[in-house]
């Protein structure tokens, strides 16, 4: 009988150890950044369009301002987890879905600002995804792009057929091995990128990076979970 407690105390004690455990989670409806724990440089604010199918309050990156407005959450130093899952909620508040000019980027980087940048488009081509290597938290101008074409269309909060924002969840397995599905990708059938890279092992922040656009930036839903 105590065998088979001690056994259970074990097996229950590797179920917690694997268990993830939400790190952030940030759903701009339910504060200002300062609330929630952002720290805002340049233009970003909390906008509610009031439209059909509203996605409520986002956070927006508004037209015809500077590349490099940034929207920072820092957390407690995680390195090379079992498992890193980085979701959330994109889009644009005007413009055609198949604007090929329009992108919005995330970046998970360390503590001196090295990391990752992940670029998504609103186009049918590979380079409408592209990642690539941060360092000292500036965007690199060479990026990997996806391996093949897909449908990253998305129609605009303004659009009057829009329906709700597109869903992307990045995963990082313990090693470099990330996957990236959208969920919106290929007419909301969904879509997966895929690729090995352990520059970066350590994370502690998540940037909005927002850049010059005419059809308005926006997120919303942010989560990050750490399976240690």
């Amino acid at each position: 009988m105590r065998k088979t407690i001690l056994i259970l105390v074990f097996v229950f004690s590797l179920i917690s150890l694997c268990k993830a455990e939400v790190i952030f989670k940030s759903d701009f409806s339910k504060g200002d950044f300062a609330d929630l724990g952002w720290i805002v440089k340049g233009d970003w604010d909390i906008f509610k369009y009031g439209v059909k199918n509203d996605p409520g309050p986002v956070a927006r990156y508004p037209t015809n301002k500077p590349d490099g407005g940034t929207l920072t959450k820092k957390f407690e130093e995680v390195k090379d987890p079992q498992k890193l899952v980085l979701s959330f909620d994109y889009g644009w508040g005007w413009g055609s879905e198949d604007q090929g000019a329009d992108s919005v980027s995330i970046m998970l980087l360390d503590s001196n600002g090295d990391g990752y940048i992940f670029t998504i488009g609103r186009w049918k081509a590979k380079w409408c995804f592209q990642w690539g290597i941060v360092k000292n938290g500036v965007p690199p101008k060479e990026r990997k792009w996806a391996s093949e074409d897909m449908d990253f269309t998305l129609k605009s909060i303004r659009d009057p057929n829009f329906e709700k924002l597109g869903h992307v969840i990045i995963t990082r397995e313990k090693g470099g091995n990330w996957i990236i599905k959208g969920e919106n990708w290929n007419k909301w059938q969904g879509g997966t990128v895929k690729f090995s890279d352990n520059t970066v092992s350590s994370f502690s922040q998540v940037v909005l990076y927002g850049t010059k656009n005419f059809d308005e930036q926006v997120f919303n839903n942010i989560v990050l979970d750490v399976t240690k």
